[in-house]
């Protein structure tokens, strides 16, 4: 799942006068689930949402976790993880919460 991808297709959908091809990688058009579509569920979104307000390092690591979930190297793919993002400028909360809103509610 993708946010950058949900934007490159609503462009694609709305503009198409200014894409001529879209390939997406990881990308959905729909990032929570609802019958019959399978996504995150939305007790998922929100609790990040939740979370976010409450604790804002402890959602950042929960991301990186799931980003890795499957992975046979989960664990140093965390690390991994941790050690780019953490060697940023941290995310704006305020960008993070609109993001995760447009991850909940979009179904294009």
């Amino acid at each position: 799942w993708s946010l950058g991808g949900l934007v490159a297709t609503h462009i694609a959908l709305n503009a198409p006068q200014r894409v001529s091809k879209l390939i997406t990688v990881a990308s959905s058009p729909k990032f929570a689930a609802e019958k019959p579509w399978r996504g995150i569920q939305p007790n998922v979104l929100s609790a990040f949402t939740s979370q976010l307000l409450e604790d804002f390092s402890l959602t950042i690591e929960r991301f990186m976790a799931l980003q890795a979930m499957g992975s046979p190297s989960a664990r140093k793919d965390v690390k991994q993880l941790k050690q780019a993002v953490l060697s940023r400028p941290q995310p704006n909360p305020e960008s993070l919460l609109v993001g995760l809103n447009i991850l909940a509610d979009v179904d294009l």
